[in-house]
């Protein structure tokens, strides 16, 4: 094989696993290296993501401001991570943390602290916000589906968002 030709077997292998926006891994690549961890049988934690309002921010202030919006998210969660743990973009505003040898207790932490730096600035016309849901399964565990991990995250995330309108619906009421 040539040079030329194994640097573009790289290049198409690199796009066909990131996601051309964020630059952070796509659902393929979650699939692929998630079931990888999911086989090693250690102890796993899973944060599933979908950020809020970004319809909204789409639809009044335009696709460009979007990205934007998504990729200022990419940046907070990329500063509060490993650089070996797996985060992925699973689809539009759907994200996906993945950390092999960490609690469910570290990453809350972590996730606390990405949301309320995320959350505060406030240079923008639109509010800023993520739901989360965090799932953790302990060493020589049996789960060996992502899909099934990934329902697990997005029930705790969809508990989490339901949460978070009850208490944004009580603020308004104020």
């Amino acid at each position: 094989m040539t040079k030329q030709l194994k640097e573009r077997e790289e290049e198409l292998e690199e796009e066909a696993y990131r996601d051309k926006l964020t630059g952070i891994g796509n659902r393929h690549l979650f699939h692929e290296r998630a079931e990888t961890m999911l086989a090693t049988g250690k102890k796993i934690v899973f944060c599933y993501c979908d950020l809020d309002h970004l319809k909204y921010v789409n639809d009044y202030f335009g696709h460009q401001e979007g990205d934007q919006y998504l990729k200022h998210f990419v940046d907070i969660v990329k500063a509060n991570i490993r650089p070996g743990d797996l985060f992925v973009r699973l689809g539009g505003d759907e994200f996906c943390i993945v950390l092999l040898n960490c609690s469910k207790e570290i990453m809350k932490k972590k996730f606390e602290h990405v949301y309320e730096v995320f959350c505060k600035e406030e240079d923008n016309d639109y509010p800023k916000s993520f739901s989360y849901g965090i799932t953790e399964l302990p060493e020589r565990h049996d789960i060996v589906s992502t899909e099934e991990i990934l329902q697990r995250a997005d029930e705790v995330m969809y508990e989490y968002k339901r949460k978070h309108k009850e208490k944004y619906l009580k603020q308004l009421e104020k």
